[in-house]
């Protein structure tokens, strides 16, 4: 249900904007609607990727946190 919400209000910010690219008053255009959207998909993306690169430096380097960590997804997982 809260993929639903975030997907309308999704689509509701970008026609918003793309309203106002159309209006001759505002200085907005479809290229920097295009960049603004585009800059949302990195920050999530590098932000997922630091955070998985952080924690598999810390394991790296707590070799006894690794089967911890082994464990606890085997647990949740499975062994599949």
């Amino acid at each position: 249900m809260k993929g639903r919400r975030t997907r309308k209000r999704a689509r509701v910010i970008f026609w918003k904007l793309v309203d106002i690219c159309e209006e001759k008053t505002e200085t907005m255009h479809v290229f920097h609607v295009k960049h603004f959207f585009f800059d949302l998909f990195m920050a999530g993306t590098d932000t997922t990727s630091s955070t998985v690169e952080g924690a598999m430096a810390e394991l790296l380097r707590n070799p006894e946190k690794i089967s911890r960590a082994q464990d606890k997804l085997h647990g949740i997982v499975g062994n599949g």
